[in-house]
């Protein structure tokens, strides 16, 4: 009996060894399917990233768009970026990544990432474009780890836009040291508020399910070069400068802050300071008094004019990398609000890269106001990375600025006078030319202090108005008819009646209404302004 149930037991056991079965590890990421060169019409035969899309396609990880496109330059959705890195574990666990179909198409991938710990949790719009932090989160968890071994040396502390506070630093630390990660340039930026391609993705994965084609990269941490903030201001005080508007009667209309870029003059504050100007004056940190001599170029949508003050041995400000900033980091703002020049504020970088109507901007909790427009917003090293430009009203430090790239885009021109700028707006005496003839309508420069200006249109008349990026949040004007200048050329208030039942502002122009985006609520016989950004 002893030796028949010892035979049926080698015979169950030489049974269980002969039923396949599929261990996890890098070799079960084999091809599935054959790519043929071409086959992707957008992914050309030298680009960097295409061989990794042949082997992507192949091990089943990644698929066009089409049957022939594969958007290499298209970003990555968090959708996309889960169904990787599920595919990632299952094919490394199981050698297949076979998952049923479900509405939305992610759900099923989402629900194996909550299940196997790759999420914590769902995110909040799965249709939204991954981050290139957000994604190395989930690469990092997609394997195990003794499947990302460390092959690099990279110092922590090294990586110089994340910052070891950071949510998402181990994960990034991990994949460098893993060497599927290696950084955007020779210093090892990572830019994790940066949106991730396919193309780059396409790389990334293949390194994940390929040992072989990981890299090798050593990133040492660098000195610290950050300053303390009475160094900093030592340094960079004199950098920045108070300017001063003024229109064709000498009367001062607007003030703000510029920040030299050479020693010999040149310049930039933002273009919403020096619009309408007939001329304008600067005081440097040391006291003294400048002309401005007239505009090398200037962009109204990017907010940036580069100006020329007259004299020599100013002191320029070293620009910073702007490109690759980091959530969380140290920053300061040095110019002058309300007119007090030479105004000192910190705080840190509370969003690097906050998209608005199309442009980026960084945003800062360092404390900026009206008169701060174009100052400088500088790293903890003392170096420009911002131009200090806008704040969201109502907001609790809230802050913008214009990322100093931006200036690459400015360019250069030759040196033109403000009189001489085409298309300028010129301030003009707004009770000559707009107030008397409509008394009693009130006038907006009388309430909030704002200059009127004036400018030919293409129509050939001559159009007065005022620009209400420079009235004051919360100003109470009172409305009754007309605060404008030209009949239906100008700024009024229409009537409930005449609308869809709410009070606006409108623009005038040879009788066609343009709305502003300004709401006026009617409370009685009085009126709210509601500006919801705020130039500086």
């Amino acid at each position: 009996m002893k030796k028949k149930l010892l035979s049926l037991l080698l015979s169950a056991l030489l049974a269980v060894a002969s039923i396949p079965f599929a261990f996890a590890g890098y070799e079960n990421f084999t091809a599935a399917k054959s790519y043929v060169q071409g086959q992707f019409t957008d992914v050309p035969v030298g680009a960097w990233y295409a061989g990794n899309v042949a082997t992507a396609y192949e091990y089943g990880l990644i698929n066009g768009t089409t049957a022939t496109t594969f958007a290499p330059d298209d970003d990555l959705t968090l959708a996309e970026a889960v169904k990787l890195a599920a595919c990632l574990r299952s094919i490394y666990e199981t050698g297949a990544a076979d998952f049923s179909s479900s509405k939305p198409w992610y759900r099923t991938y989402a629900d194996y990432a909550l299940r196997e710990g790759i999420i914590a949790a769902d995110y909040a719009n799965y249709d939204a474009n991954a981050t290139r932090a957000q994604f190395a989160v989930l690469f990092a968890a997609a394997l195990p780890d003794d499947a990302l071994p460390a092959i690099n040396d990279v110092e922590d502390g090294a990586i110089p836009d994340v910052s070891s506070a950071s949510m998402y630093a181990a994960s990034v630390y991990k994949l460098y040291r893993a060497g599927v990660l290696t950084g955007s340039d020779s210093s090892g930026r990572f830019q994790p508020s940066s949106n991730i391609t396919r193309g780059e993705v396409a790389a990334i994965v293949t390194r994940m399910a390929d040992k072989s084609l990981r890299k090798s990269i050593t990133l040492l941490k660098k000195e610290d070069t950050s300053l303390s903030s009475e160094d900093l201001f030592a340094k960079c005080s004199p950098s920045v400068f108070y300017i001063e508007i003024y229109d064709k009667a000498g009367n001062a209309t607007a003030a703000g802050s510029g920040v030299f870029l050479t020693a010999s003059g040149e310049a930039v504050t933002n273009y919403h300071v020096i619009e309408g100007a007939a001329s304008a004056k600067i005081q440097t940190a040391d006291g003294k008094v400048y002309d401005v001599s007239g505009v090398y170029a200037y962009d109204e949508e990017l907010d940036l004019a580069r100006i020329k003050v007259n004299g020599s041995g100013f002191t320029p400000v070293s620009i910073g990398d702007s490109t690759s900033l980091a959530t969380g980091a140290k920053v300061y703002a040095i110019g002058s609000p309300q007119g007090l020049s030479n105004t000192l504020s910190d705080g840190i970088i509370s969003n690097a890269k906050r998209t608005i109507s199309g442009m980026d901007y960084i945003q800062t909790t360092a404390a900026i106001s009206h008169g701060s427009s174009g100052g400088a917003l500088l790293n903890a090293s003392g170096e420009l990375i911002g131009i200090t430009s806008a704040y969201i009203d109502g907001g609790q430090n809230l802050n913008l600025a214009i990322p100093a790239y931006y200036l690459d885009e400015l360019g250069t021109g030759s040196l033109k006078s403000f009189a001489d700028l085409t298309g300028q707006a010129s301030q003009v005496n707004s009770k000559v030319a707009c107030y008397d003839g409509y008394y009693p309508a009130p006038d907006y420069g009388a309430y909030t202090g704002a200059p009127v200006y004036s400018k030919n249109l293409t129509d050939g008349i001559q159009h007065y108005y005022y620009d209400l990026r420079s009235i004051s949040t919360g100003v109470e004007v009172a409305v009754d008819g007309y605060i404008g200048c030209l009949e239906d050329n100008g700024f009024r208030v229409v009537n409930a009646s005449e609308g869809d039942g709410q009070t606006m502002l409108y623009y005038y122009q040879n009788g066609y209404s343009i709305a502003l985006g300004f709401g006026l609520e009617e409370v009685g016989q009085r009126a709210f302004i509601h500006i919801m950004l705020q130039k500086s």
